[in-house]
């Protein structure tokens, strides 16, 4: 059997193959401390350029906003803001929230679109699209996520986080029910709840007109409990306090709970309801 060395070659040198290892230790770290710089630089690189598209989006976005509290504004203005942060980045959470939320409001308010093959349905239909965007690039854990909106901005609170997300249901919930999707709305409405934003108002409402009467009375149950433990309520609250209490008596009246329903629709009618006295009239005379 032939002798083993350190070295592959002809020498036993202990002192020689030992130089020859160490030197080759050495010709790797620099080899490695080379690529770790690379990777370094054009890491920073890259983070530069986010910053910058970043600090481009929030010009944009912000552009938008104050366009869209402008009414006066034409749509295809603020729209134009929002195209150009999502060509920017088309993995900005924040852009597709808030271009939808200008479809959402021109849709809603019935606006003339600026373009020739847009009609108000169109404009729900795309904000549904922005709405459906916002969903799906959300992680589903809430944790400390980057909404893609800045590189200072982030919402790192679970509860926040949800809220939006929230609201986008609602949203997309408002937008469904404006095109008679109001199945689809219930379900919204319902993951709009599950997110902790309160929409049982707009919720009981489509059960009603669905004839889910039992899940209309559950929801307004719980508004109308909400309203009634405030000490004190705005005429507008009032308003739609009384409107709850009609709906829920007719839809215990139509549940076979006709005492009950007559109930809820004279304290309707002592909110000022002008609704509950012909309720009255049809179901309880």
């Amino acid at each position: 059997m032939g002798k083993s060395y350190i070295c592959q070659d002809e020498s036993p040198d202990i002192q020689t193959c030992t130089m020859k290892i160490f030197e080759r230790i050495c010709n790797s770290i620099i080899s490695l401390v080379f690529i770790i710089t690379s990777c370094t630089t054009k890491s920073n690189d890259r983070t530069k350029q986010d910053i910058a598209i970043n600090d481009s989006v929030d010009v944009l976005l912000g552009t938008a906003s104050e366009c869209m509290r402008d009414y006066g504004a034409a749509i295809d203005e603020c729209l134009a803001y929002c195209n150009k942060a999502i060509e920017l980045n088309p993995r900005s959470i924040w852009s597709y929230y808030v271009r939808g939320s200008k479809y959402e409001s021109a849709g809603l308010l019935g606006m003339k679109g600026p373009y020739d093959d847009l009609k108000v349905e169109d404009y729900c239909k795309a904000a549904i699209e922005d709405f459906n965007m916002v969903i799906s690039l959300c992680p589903k854990d809430f944790h400390r996520v980057k909404m893609g909106y800045s590189r200072t901005e982030s919402l790192n609170v679970d509860y926040d986080f949800k809220r939006l997300v929230g609201e986008v249901y609602s949203s997309r919930a408002s937008c469904n029910e404006h095109l008679g999707n109001r199945e689809e709305a219930v379900n919204d409405y319902t993951h709009a709840i599950e997110m902790g934003y309160s929409s049982y108002d707009r919720r009981a409402s489509l059960k009603f007109d669905l004839g889910d009467y039992r899940g209309a009375i559950q929801d307004y149950n719980i508004v109308i409990e909400d309203l009634v433990e405030q000490k004190d309520i705005t005429d507008s609250q009032r308003y739609y306090l009384g409107m709850y209490y009609n709906n829920r008596g007719i839809a215990k009246i139509n549940m076979g709970d006709v005492e009950g329903g007559c109930l809820d629709c004279s304290k309707a009618g002592e909110l000022g309801n002008s609704f509950a006295y012909k309720s009255i009239n049809k179901y309880c005379n």
